[in-house]
C-alpha cells in the first residue's frame, strides 16, 4: 500500500532588482580586495627581492673596492722590518750556524737586533740605505687580489725594462705597475702565497700607491694568474722621495 505524502510547496525566494544589484556590487567588491590583496603581495615580495639584490650588490662592491688603507695596520719598529728583510732572503742563509736568529727572531735580544742589521747591511746596503730614514713601520692585515693595482715593481733596480728586449721602452708607458710588468716580463711561481714571508711595500701614505720593496719576484709571478691571494704585509710610510720609488722623480 503507498503511503500517503502531503505535497509540500517550496517557494524560491524572489530578487528584486535593487537585491541583485547589491548582489552583484558584493561580488566584485570580494574580487576587487582579492585582486588587490595579491597585487600587494606580489610586489611586496617584489620589493623585498630587489632590496636582497641591492644589499648583495653593495656588499660585493664595497668588499671589491676596499683598498690596503682600509685594512687593519700596526705600527712595527725597524729590527721587525730587517727581519722580514732578511727572512726574504732566506736563501742566502741556510748555511748559517745560527739560522734561528732570523727565523724565530728575539726582539727583546739587542745584540741579535745588531746581527740582523749587519746581516742586512751586507746583502741588502745599498737599497735600504735609500730608504728615507723617517720611514714608520707597519704590518697590515692584509693584501688580496683586489688591492694589487695599488702595487708597483720597484723602480730603478733593473725592473723598468725587459732584459731580452733592453731597447725596448715598455717601461715608460706603464711605470712599473705591477700587472703591466707581469705582462711584459712574466715570471714563475716558486711558492704558493701560504708559504710566503711578509711581502715589504713603500709609499707616501695609507691611500699608496706602494713599490715593493721585497717580494718583487713573487708578486710579478703572481699577478699573472691571481686567485685567493691574503697575506700580510709590512709598509713604511714616509712623505720623503725615495728613488726605489718610480713615482718620485729624482
Amino acid at each position: 500500500m503507498r503511503p500517503n505524502y502531503t505535497p509540500v510547496h517550496i517557494q524560491t525566494p524572489q530578487v528584486g532588482p535593487h537585491e541583485a544589484s547589491n548582489a552583484r556590487q558584493f561580488s566584485r567588491l570580494i574580487n576587487v580586495k582579492t585582486n588587490h590583496s595579491e597585487d600587494k603581495l606580489e610586489e611586496h615580495r617584489t620589493t623585498m627581492g630587489n632590496l636582497a639584490i641591492q644589499r648583495r650588490a653593495f656588499e660585493f662592491v664595497e668588499y671589491s673596492t676596499m683598498s690596503l688603507a682600509d685594512k687593519q695596520w700596526k705600527e712595527i719598529s725597524w729590527d721587525e722590518v730587517v727581519a722580514a728583510f732578511l727572512q726574504g732572503e732566506d736563501y742566502q742563509f741556510m748555511k748559517l750556524h745560527n739560522a734561528s736568529i732570523i727565523n724565530n727572531p728575539n726582539f727583546s735580544e739587542p745584540t741579535h737586533n745588531a746581527l740582523r742589521s749587519m746581516l742586512l747591511q751586507l746583502i741588502r746596503g745599498g737599497l735600504t740605505s735609500r730608504i728615507p730614514l723617517d720611514t714608520v713601520w707597519y704590518k697590515v692585515h692584509s693584501l688580496t687580489d683586489h688591492e694589487l693595482d695599488e702595487l708597483y715593481v720597484i723602480g730603478r733596480s733593473g725592473w723598468d725594462y725587459d732584459p731580452n728586449h733592453p731597447d725596448d721602452n715598455k717601461h715608460s708607458r706603464d711605470n712599473n705597475e705591477l700587472r703591466r710588468v707581469a705582462a711584459r716580463r712574466p715570471e714563475r711561481l716558486r711558492d704558493k702565497p701560504a708559504d710566503w714571508t711578509c711581502p715589504i711595500l713603500w709609499g707616501h701614505d695609507k691611500f699608496g700607491p706602494f713599490s715593493i720593496m721585497e717580494g718583487n719576484h713573487r708578486l710579478v709571478a703572481y699577478s699573472a694568474a691571481p686567485s685567493s691571494l691574503d697575506v700580510d704585509v709590512i709598509i713604511g710610510l714616509s712623505a720623503a722621495r725615495c728613488p726605489w720609488h718610480i713615482l718620485d722623480p729624482l
